[in-house]
């Protein structure tokens, strides 16, 4: 997670240069340049609470899917093997 909040760090920090940059050689530029150094720690914080709310929604997902397939293994499994026993049920080999 810090990893990928860094990474976005720093796409936008290379982006923000390009905009000041560019208003620096008089280049009209679209929207507004970059915030400062603690507007950006503040806007990357509140994506990060947003970004931890997802995860968890994910990984109780993710659990939900693990157990629904941990059943559906268990009736396979189970099934397979009675199948196993009638047939050796049915060849006389039981």
């Amino acid at each position: 997670m810090k990893w990928l909040l860094l990474l976005c760090l720093c796409v936008y920090a290379v982006r923000c240069q390009d905009d000041y940059d560019e208003y620096d050689l008089g280049v009209k530029t679209e929207g507004v340049l970059c915030p400062t150094g603690c507007e950006l720690k503040t806007a990357m914080l509140k994506q990060e609470r947003n970004v931890k709310e997802e995860v968890r929604k994910m990984q109780k997902d993710v659990d939900d899917l693990s157990r629904s397939s941990n059943n559906v293994y268990t009736y396979v499994d189970g099934m397979s093997t009675a199948l196993r026993e009638r047939q050796l049920v049915s060849n006389g080999k039981a």
